[in-house]
């Protein structure tokens, strides 16, 4: 997987974790 991608991917899970 590209950076971009874990880093997209990461940032989902932030959102997550906060709602």
């Amino acid at each position: 997987m590209s950076q971009a991608h874990q880093f997209h991917t990461t940032q989902i899970k932030l959102s997550l974790g906060l709602n």
